[in-house]
């Protein structure tokens, strides 16, 4: 569908040297051009997005609400913890069965 006829674009004079070297020159030109371009997508993705990133860390911590704490109720709250840790330990044998064994009854 697509034919591309190159003797209509290439001059029937050139070598095949200089037919050679031209499409090296292209060949180089587009990997430098890519080569560039990676790196400039780099660059935006790496340096330029951390930058932003670090600026909106600076803003969002010079809004932070400060507050203040209730160092009694902490202090209340860390003891009842602990209390709860310290609560002696349930003898299961003394504890009574609330489903006795019973004859069963048909």
């Amino acid at each position: 569908m697509f034919k591309i006829n190159l003797e209509k674009y290439l001059d029937k004079n050139v070598s095949k040297q200089e037919l050679v070297i031209r499409l090296t020159f292209y060949g180089i030109l587009f990997i430098i051009s890519s080569t560039f371009i990676i790196f400039l997508l780099f660059l935006y993705q790496r340096f330029y997005l951390t930058l932003i990133q670090a600026e909106e860390i600076v803003i969002l911590k010079s809004q932070l609400a400060v507050d203040i704490l209730d160092i009694d109720l902490y202090q209340k709250v860390k003891s009842t913890a602990e209390n709860r840790k310290n609560a002696p330990v349930a003898n299961w044998q003394e504890v009574r069965n609330p489903f006795p064994s019973a004859p069963l009854t048909k």
